[in-house]
């Protein structure tokens, strides 16, 4: 864990650490000073913590805010990545489809409660 967050660190040095396997990371500044897109940026972050690490993968998620980057980032497990255009009408359409289980935090009361009403 300690050598994929000294990867993420050189991205966001105020990137969230979430559990050993997983972080949030805010690149917005980092694309604009790098001049890369968000899919160009994750590749290489993938590829570093894959050469520093010697093997361990990871899978990344590209989203308007770090919720649904999560939601992204679990699309193209393992090793893999999927964004999201941070445009309104892309966000709704990828949300309407979403199981609300999907969303973190939502377990399976708050889904029967949910599907209730």
């Amino acid at each position: 864990a300690e050598v994929a967050r000294s990867v993420f660190v050189e991205y966001d040095a105020h990137f969230t650490a979430r559990g050993l396997d997983e972080a949030s990371l805010d690149v917005t500044q980092t694309c604009k000073d790098r001049e890369m897109t968000g899919l160009e940026l994750a590749e290489e972050l993938r590829r570093r913590v894959q050469e520093r690490t010697r093997g361990l993968t990871c899978s990344v998620g590209i989203a308007p805010n770090k919720l649904l980057a999560k939601v992204c980032s679990d699309i193209n497990k393992p090793n893999g990545q999927y964004q999201l255009v941070g445009e309104r009408e892309a966000v709704m359409r990828f949300t309407s489809t979403l199981p609300v289980r999907k969303i973190c935090g939502i377990g399976r009361v708050t889904e029967q409660v949910l599907a209730s009403i």
